[in-house]
């Protein structure tokens, strides 16, 4: 079961980042100097409907870890946001944890769409696995925001039905001391697995809600529903485009045939329906890089070859290069 932002270009509601700015506030972070130094305006964000993306959400990010000072910010983010969505209101009414799981799955749309949540089937441990996919190009997105969704979802889950889940799958390396997970997800944490997942067993997936109203429930399930139905997901071309080129840059750079077969059109048909909306193929992809590198730049654990490499460059000359011509300045002058 997984939300349906087949079509959707990726992104976050704005009112989640203002939530993560009360959380990050709440540790004691100087909110007003992290939105000037990422060049956002946290009044603007509550006024604002159209869903943030990730090259806006994560300078905010970054300059809120420049602060923390540690790499386990997001645990504490996660641990500290206050519940204001419908997302979160439909999925704690839910009469069991089970069913909560089954709710976050099919509506985080409403909160993002730079991820999904995906059930799976009973592993042979006894655990089920419930996954977080990335629908943005994963190594774009800083492992601590990453940890933010599993913190904030198991955060959730033990408030709602007291219920912490058995063990913690993370893609990556601890961003700190392992004690700081533990305590944080209630749970032994397992790094480096190449899956983002929390895994409960089926006591705890059954476990019921202290206080269930069932009428309660039926309600924000519709509202939620329609809600999501209302909700535009559907993506420009040029929109699909990009997605599909980010999603193959690691591999070299796509060529217009690989994106057509895709997106099940003819080449011709796809170049023609792009000039239409004003754009060319090659605008696309050149966006793409464009602004993927700025994302990357920002990681300093990230060198110049490392950087060319994940936007499809076969060297470090090439992306220099095409930097320059995007913004008449060298890459290295980006980082500042």
């Amino acid at each position: 079961m997984s939300s349906d932002d087949e079509a959707g270009e990726p992104g976050t509601s704005p009112f989640v980042v203002v939530g993560m700015l009360k959380a990050m506030r709440s540790l004691g972070l100087d909110v007003d100097g992290i939105c000037a130094a990422s060049g956002v305006s946290e009044a603007s964000l509550t006024e604002r409907t159209d869903p943030m993306l990730i090259e806006e959400v994560v300078p905010i990010w970054r300059a809120a870890m420049k602060q923390f000072g540690r790499g386990t910010m997001g645990l504490h983010v996660g641990a500290a946001m206050p519940q204001e969505t419908l997302l979160e209101y439909v999925a704690g009414a839910s009469p069991n944890v089970r069913a909560a799981l089954g709710q976050i799955a099919r509506y985080i749309a409403l909160a993002t769409r730079s991820v999904r949540w995906v059930i799976g089937t009973r592993e042979a441990d006894g655990l089920t696995t419930f996954e977080e996919q990335a629908t943005f190009a994963p190594a774009a997105i800083p492992p601590s925001l990453r940890e933010y969704g599993m913190a904030l979802t198991t955060s959730r889950i033990k408030g709602w039905f007291g219920r912490s889940p058995g063990e913690v799958l993370l893609a990556h390396p601890a961003q700190g001391p392992v004690e700081e997970y533990r305590q944080v997800f209630g749970c032994p944490v397992r790094f480096d697995q190449g899956r983002m997942a929390l895994r409960y067993d089926d006591e705890a997936l059954d476990a019921p809600a202290t206080r269930h109203d069932p009428q309660l429930f039926r309600i924000l399930e519709s509202h939620a529903a329609k809600v999501l139905a209302e909700t535009p997901l559907t993506a420009s071309l040029r929109d699909r485009v990009r997605r599909e080129v980010i999603t193959r840059l690691r591999d070299g750079e796509p060529s217009v045939e690989d994106i057509a077969r895709a997106l099940a059109t003819s080449e011709r048909s796809l170049q023609r329906k792009l000039q239409a909306e004003g754009i060319s193929f090659r605008d696309v992809v050149d966006e793409a890089r464009h602004k993927l590198a700025i994302v990357y730049l920002g990681d300093r654990t990230l060198s110049m070859t490392d950087v060319a490499c994940l936007l499809g460059y076969s060297e470090a000359a090439a992306f220099t290069r095409a930097f320059k011509r995007w913004t008449g300045r060298a890459p290295s002058q980006a980082r500042g």
